[in-house]
């Protein structure tokens, strides 16, 4: 595998480079995004019952806050709950818009590389190609449409 990357020049150090730091943001995303950590199992069936007896204490809601991003989301909602329900709609929709916006870390760095990653295997394949021209010109080959 190293004899095709050394062969490959100068161009697949990038080239290596990037599929190693898209492997390593998939990785990272994967473990990051799994359902349960979004979006646990009993969040919201384990909240109800807290809720109708009205026993809600401020650290059981900083807990729901850390627990996950849903969590988040419910914990302003019920935070907001007196203020009716159009001004509770819209800060949980504002907390739900940031909690995406996080979830989202590293997804437009992994789009552009792998918009980059081809352009560079086309870049080494054209600058091949021209070494080749000319090793041949070099070689005493006059006319370059006889190796085309």
């Amino acid at each position: 595998m190293w004899e095709l990357v050394k062969a490959g020049g100068w161009l697949m150090a990038p080239i290596v480079l990037c599929s190693i730091l898209a492997l390593g943001i998939m990785i990272e995303r994967f473990l990051r995004l799994k359902r349960e950590a979004i979006a646990p199992a009993g969040l919201v069936n384990s909240l109800l019952p807290r809720l109708q007896s009205g026993q809600m204490t401020l650290s059981q809601l900083n807990t729901l806050k850390q627990s996950s991003p849903l969590g988040h989301v419910l914990a302003t909602g019920i935070e907001n709950a007196a203020s009716g329900l159009d001004f509770m709609t819209l800060q949980m929709q504002s907390q739900a818009s940031a909690q995406i916006h996080r979830m989202e870390k590293n997804l437009n760095l992994l789009g552009t590389i792998g918009s980059i990653s081809p352009l560079l295997g086309l870049l080494g394949t054209v600058l091949g190609i021209i070494e080749a021209f000319m090793a041949v010109n070099a070689g005493g080959m006059t006319d370059p449409s006889l190796l085309a």
